[in-house]
């Protein structure tokens, strides 16, 4: 039997919600079934990719700035195409979508994927609304499957139009709660058993917003002194934290770690999981936190959806540091079970299952 080439994108090789989606996929997908290509958009290597190679994808670098050149950048695409015999696009990149539209052959499948409830094109907010719309109209057209992360990340990016929801697969029982996976992390760290530790994972970028909980840390530290700020991740803003974590003279109760493979392992580590961001979809680390029994604080931009434990509280980031603080000192530091019933939908085995009858579907009406 003929395999299927898929060809996945993504924005960059490094740690975040759609590279777990991609990942996942990757690792749970019939290898005698598909042919995995994995393209990403950021020439910069990741740490990932050897998780992607190990489990049987091809790995793929953009060598061309798409903004810079975009013609290099098109014609780049066309043989990527052309050379990796692809039957498949599901793009999870926004931003590729566009610069694939103009050169994909009706032959091949296109499967669009939001994963964010904002996109910023330009610096122009007045732009980037006419960019959206326009690059909605493509995708409308163009694309033979429509996805989303979430009910809010599909309208964000589709409109009126329809489309499907497709969950971040989970493998669950890595993250459910482990009292000696608790002690073996803070031992690790360094961080008292009896501390109550606030927890947050993600990428160190600015729409994660980490600065601002800093702020909230330095607030909630007057209240609960016994008490640490674990931050997980790698990005830019990386030094900009440390150096205000120096100036708050918090560089004993406030952690920066880096992403690691056995992030799931951390979770059980927490007592709280925050999420400050500007903008989000529907993250998948905020469905990890509650596997874990976690009680969670997100920003009220984060979509609704990400509440499946019945207890997760959205705050304004307008209310200010203080007021979070506040908020926080009042969260119950129990740990509770999720309803079955509303966690399964994340199971990795049911989402790929999933994505194994879209491709199927598409492969079946290319040879009609």
């Amino acid at each position: 039997m003929k395999k299927t080439n898929i060809l996945f994108t993504i924005s960059a090789m490094v740690s975040s919600g759609t590279m777990k989606f991609v990942l996942e996929a990757v690792r749970h997908l019939d290898k005698e079934k598909y042919n995995i290509i994995v393209f990403s958009d950021n020439n910069k290597k990741g740490k990932e990719q050897a998780e992607f190679e190990k489990n049987g994808a091809k790995v793929i670098y953009s060598n061309v700035h798409r903004f810079k050149h975009p013609i290099k950048y098109i014609r780049q695409i066309k043989q990527l195409l052309s050379d990796e015999r692809i039957d498949i696009i599901h793009a999870c990149d926004d931003l590729s979508m566009a610069f694939m539209f103009p050169v994909v052959p009706k032959n091949i499948k296109f499967v669009a994927h939001s994963h964010n409830t904002y996109f910023r094109f330009t610096k122009s907010k007045i732009l980037s609304s006419l960019a959206l719309r326009m690059f909605r109209k493509s995708i409308i057209k163009k694309s033979n499957v429509r996805l989303a992360c979430g009910e809010d990340a599909g309208r964000a990016l589709y409109g009126n139009s329809s489309f499907v929801v497709i969950p971040n697969g989970i493998d669950i029982k890595r993250f459910e709660y482990s009292a000696i996976k608790r002690k073996t992390v803070r031992k690790q760290l360094g961080i008292d058993n009896s501390a109550t530790v606030l927890l947050t994972i993600g990428r160190l970028e600015k729409e994660k917003n980490q600065s601002f909980m800093i702020d909230v840390f330095r607030d909630y530290q007057k209240t609960i002194n016994n008490s640490y700020l674990l931050i997980v991740g790698d990005g830019a803003d990386k030094e900009m934290l440390n150096a205000k974590i120096k100036e708050y003279g918090l560089g004993k109760r406030c952690l920066i770690v880096p992403s690691r493979p056995d992030v799931s392992d951390i979770y059980s580590a927490g007592d709280l999981f925050l999420l400050t961001s500007l903008f989000e979809g529907l993250p998948i680390v905020s469905i990890e936190a509650q596997i874990n029994g976690m009680q969670c604080v997100f920003s009220d931009s984060i979509s609704k959806e990400a509440d499946h434990s019945g207890r997760t509280l959205f705050l304004p980031l307008q209310n200010g540091s203080a007021f979070w603080a506040k908020q926080i000192a009042r969260c119950s530091l129990d740990r509770i079970e999720c309803n079955d019933d509303t966690i399964n939908k994340y199971d990795v085995s049911h989402v790929v299952d999933r994505l194994d009858d879209i491709y199927s579907g598409l492969i079946e009406e290319s040879s009609k």
